[in-house]
């Protein structure tokens, strides 16, 4: 998958999240100092709301990614974490975005990725 989203796949998911301030790619600037990129995110006022890395690989996502994402979210201090992967995430990867309460997306494709995505940022927005 591509390191940002289309302006109209934005949009929609913005909708969806209920925030006209999705940004992709998303950067911010962590406690150490760091500027961490993800595929999107959005910050209320000054604080990173919701982050999202999309990966994808020929087979599935190893735990490689998963510490990745863990160790930007906890750096910028985001409320919610989201990854995306395709096809999948390996069994090992799965048990770690659950420890690090990540939510998981996994998707054939690009398209069922962003509406999978879609449906978990209206869950998300439902809880907060």
């Amino acid at each position: 998958m591509s390191d940002s989203l289309s302006a109209d796949v934005l949009a929609s998911l913005a909708k969806v999240a209920r925030t006209g301030s999705l940004t992709s790619p998303f950067a911010a600037v962590g406690k150490s100092g760091v500027k961490h990129t993800f595929t999107f995110g959005a910050k209320e006022g000054n604080f990173t709301k919701v982050v999202c890395d999309m990966v994808s690989g020929p087979v599935p996502i190893d735990e490689t990614k998963v510490l990745s994402l863990f160790i930007k979210v906890y750096d910028v201090g985001a409320t919610t974490a989201l990854l995306c992967a395709t096809p999948a995430l390996s069994p090992d990867a799965k048990k770690l975005a659950d420890i690090y309460n990540m939510t998981v997306i996994e998707a054939v494709d690009k398209d069922s990725a962003v509406k999978k995505v879609a449906d978990a940022l209206g869950r998300i927005n439902k809880r907060t």
